[in-house]
């Protein structure tokens, strides 16, 4: 198993935890010890937009201390799908419009993410003790 699944993982079960009313304190332990396994990744390659989901993720499970720091993990996620898309844009106009790698698909693929990245960032201003669904 490598270490998002890992952290994955981890953040499913603070979530569920939180869902049935388990103590705070292990919900805490489970989604700081997500963002240090995030962080170590992130240490390793900060070009991984799932890496940054996860981190705002895992700061959103800690509450409302840490919104801040899980707004910018989401906006910077967002800022690299936006370049993603428009990477992928500009490669489909270079080939004339022809799709042969399926990159319309991926590029619909990547709004979704947008759009879902978007609304987690704008809950953040909304939400107050309501845990976030892990992408």
């Amino acid at each position: 198993m490598n270490r998002t699944q890992t952290a994955k993982l981890m953040l499913e079960s603070s979530a569920f935890l939180a869902s049935t009313g388990s103590p705070s304190a292990l919900k805490s332990t489970l989604s700081n010890a997500c963002i240090q396994v995030l962080g170590s990744l992130l240490s390793e390659n900060d070009e991984v937009i799932e890496t940054w989901f996860l981190l705002g993720c895992a700061f959103h499970a800690l509450g409302p201390p840490a919104r801040q720091q899980a707004r910018f993990h989401f906006e910077r996620a967002l800022g690299m799908l936006e370049k993603a898309k428009k990477g992928m844009e500009e490669e489909l106009k270079t080939e004339g419009g022809f799709d042969g790698g399926g990159l319309g698909e991926q590029i619909e693929d990547v709004e979704i993410q947008i759009d879902d990245v978007k609304d987690r960032i704008e809950d953040l201003g909304e939400e107050e003790g309501e845990d976030m669904e892990i992408g």
